[in-house]
């Protein structure tokens, strides 16, 4: 019971976190019917149905029992309804499980990591000595020059 509690509410967040989609779907879906008379932008634009165009009716007469009308409206609905399946499993099915295998093996401690520290590298001392000698020696040019 505790297990279909967990698929329910990933199921009610996915849905809070896709609702401004969904109300925009829904939108396109009635203003497409009711202007254009179908939903099938390849339709609307080219006048041909698209591959997709029957999926609906398909996967009904599938659930339905009707095999034969299934594959006549598209053929390719009996792939989506096995990916959908499939897909809806490992969302929220096997998801809990995995999740709930963590928690249970969450309490095995992992060796620490050995702290490595980066050390600074100091500029080598030849250089420093050789920028001053060339500022001092600017310098020295510059007054030479003025005077």
């Amino acid at each position: 019971m505790e297990q279909i509690k967990r698929i329910l509410n990933r199921i009610i967040d996915d849905l809070r976190k896709c609702g401004i989609a969904i109300i925009v779907i829904i939108l396109y879906l009635f203003i497409c019917s009711v202007i254009f008379g179908t939903v099938c932008p390849m339709v609307i634009l080219t006048g041909f149905p698209c591959p997709g165009c029957g999926l609906t009716r398909a996967v009904v007469s599938i659930l339905c029992g009707d095999f034969a009308a299934g594959f006549k409206y598209n053929p390719a609905a009996f792939f989506w309804i096995i990916y959908i399946v499939s897909f809806l499993c490992n969302r929220y099915i096997k998801v809990q499980k995995a999740m709930e295998f963590v928690k249970a093996n969450a309490k095995i401690k992992t060796p620490a990591k050995k702290k490595t520290t980066t050390r600074k590298k100091k500029a080598a001392p030849k250089a420093e000595e050789a920028v001053a000698e060339n500022a001092t020696e600017a310098t020295a040019t510059n007054n030479e020059t003025e005077n």
